[in-house]
């Protein structure tokens, strides 16, 4: 199953290509939001990041590559 999440470009490619991506957030969290609508994914980039300054990216995650747990859970 692929999922979706949406990160800073900045974020994202601070991050060195030899090294696993885990957002910023996920220290504070214990976990990283993701979807697996485009609908969904949509709704928050223009509702929750539309002030957001710069340039946002989509990771697709494929869950089976993933090696932490993945609940899916209701928006």
């Amino acid at each position: 199953m692929i999922i979706l999440h949406l990160v800073a470009r900045t974020e994202f490619e601070a991050i060195p290509a030899d090294r696993p991506f885990v957002a910023a957030h996920y220290a504070t969290d214990g976990f990283i939001h993701c979807t697996a609508e485009w609908a969904v994914l949509r709704h928050v980039a223009n509702n929750v990041y539309r002030e957001a300054p710069g340039d946002f990216v989509v990771l697709e995650l494929d869950t089976e590559r993933i090696t932490a747990e993945v609940r899916l859970e209701p928006p």
